[in-house]
Formats: structure tokens, sequence, C-alpha cells
């Protein structure tokens, strides 16, 4: 399995900016390809990367915020009987980003809330509880390894409970410290690994706001490195990582 980060900006302004991408994420396993989130310049992205985005043949969309799902569109065009699992709010809301049209290019949609199984092959997809601004879902993904990804959510208890056993966890931290947005910052994070009782392998924070890329995400990695004990990295633009060769412990939150 590999996870490839196709951006780790979050937010309008880093958006807006592009100082940090903001493609989502690729993962890659024996048969499947799976694009998550992907954000305005992700089919650019994955052009510069070499990678082919016909080959996505599941497209996971958490909710209907612009940075997560404004080149949706143009990734479903590229698949070819690709499964859709997505938060109700990008099928049937009121500003649904997959509308008719866009429905015909899946052979199957699943609408996710808290708590479904999706399973796919030799793949199963558990859909999150988050508090967000727009109604969605964390993901968490089984199949090589166990890895999780909570998607933008504030705090709450028992959102590390609900990844308990994760081999690796992907978290959206868009800030250092607290802010009045429904997102996570530094501190929530040391909260989060400390409800876990088998804690992951490997965290891995993403999605950066421009407060948090001031700050330095590696600074705020290193910080929960400490505090927590787990092992914390900060994504990069374009980071790849073979989960399959990949000593999870091994990376001492640089």
């Amino acid at each position: 399995m590999e996870i490839l980060f196709l951006g780790t900006g979050g937010g309008r302004v880093v958006t807006r900016l592009q100082v940090r991408w903001t493609g989502g994420i690729l993962v890659k396993t024996k048969g499947h390809q799976i694009h998550i989130d992907p954000g305005p310049g992700a089919i650019v992205r994955m052009r510069d990367l070499g990678e082919d985005p016909s080959k996505t043949d599941i497209l996971v969309l958490t909710h209907n915020h612009t940075d997560h799902v404004d080149d949706a569109r143009i990734i479903s065009e590229c698949m070819k009987n690709g499964v859709l699992v997505a938060s109700e709010a990008c099928v049937k809301g009121e500003e649904k980003i997959i509308t008719k049209y866009y429905e015909q290019f899946f052979k199957r949609i699943e609408l996710v809330r808290p708590g479904k199984v999706v399973e796919l092959d030799d793949l199963k997809l558990e859909a999150t509880k988050t508090l967000h601004d727009d109604k969605g879902v964390g993901i968490k993904l089984f199949g090589e390894r166990k890895v999780g990804f909570t998607s933008d959510t504030k705090y709450f208890k028992g959102l590390g409970k609900q990844f308990d056993g994760m081999d690796v966890l992907v978290l959206n931290v868009l800030s250092p410290g607290p802010k009045r947005w429904a997102h996570l910052c530094t501190e929530d994070v040391v909260k989060v690994l400390g409800e876990m009782r088998k804690k992951p392998g490997l965290v891995i924070i993403t999605h950066f706001g421009m407060g948090m890329i001031r700050a330095g995400p590696i600074n705020e990695a290193r910080k929960i490195s400490k505090e927590s004990g787990v092992s914390c990295i900060a994504a990069k633009d374009g980071m790849r990582l073979d989960l399959a060769q990949t000593s999870l412990g091994s990376f001492g939150g640089l």
C-alpha cells in the first residue's frame, strides 16, 4: 500500500495562494487506486507526479467543501465504471458537487454516514464521525494496512477511540493553536492520541492553513511526538509513503 499526498494545504487562503497544494490524497493498493478529497489542482498534480487519473477506481469525498471536492468532477470523468464513496451532501445536497450527469461515470455509489461499512473486493472502508461546518465523515481503510483519515473535524470526546488499532492515522490539522473554525490544532492531536488504547505506529498531519505553515508543520509534528510518545511526521506536497516497505515507528517526528 502506498500513500501519495497530492496536497497538504487546507482552508480558503492556502487554497487561493497555493503555497501548499490542495489535490487530496491518493492511496494505491495491489488492486485499487483510491483518490480521497480531490481539491483544486488535483488533476494537475497527478500529471506533474506521473500519475494516471484513469486508474482511479474508487473516489472518496468526505464532505462538500471546495478544498476537498473541487476537482471531483474531472476525476469522475477520467474513471471507468468506478465506485463513489461520499457524504450525502456531495451527492444529494443543494450545492452537490456530483450532479446527475456525473453519476453516469460510477457503477456504484455509496452514500455514507458514521458507522457505515463499504466492502470493495479485498478492501473495507468504514465511515467515522466528524464535527465540522459541513456534515461529513472520516474514513478508516482496511487493506494491506489499516489507515485512518480524520478529514476535517473539530475535537470531540471519542474522536480518537474511533481510530483505535490503526497502523497509520492521517489527521487534518489546520492550525497550531485553537481557532474558532471546526478544525483540529496541535493540542487536539495529542488529545486524540491520548484516547487511544492501541495507538498507531505512525501519525501524519496534513491540511495546513497559513497559521500552521508559518509555525512550521515539522515543528508541530515534533511537539506531537514528544507529548504523545507516538511517531508523528508532517506531510509534504508530493510525499510518497510505501507502507509495505516502511517501518512505521522509525520516523521520530522528523
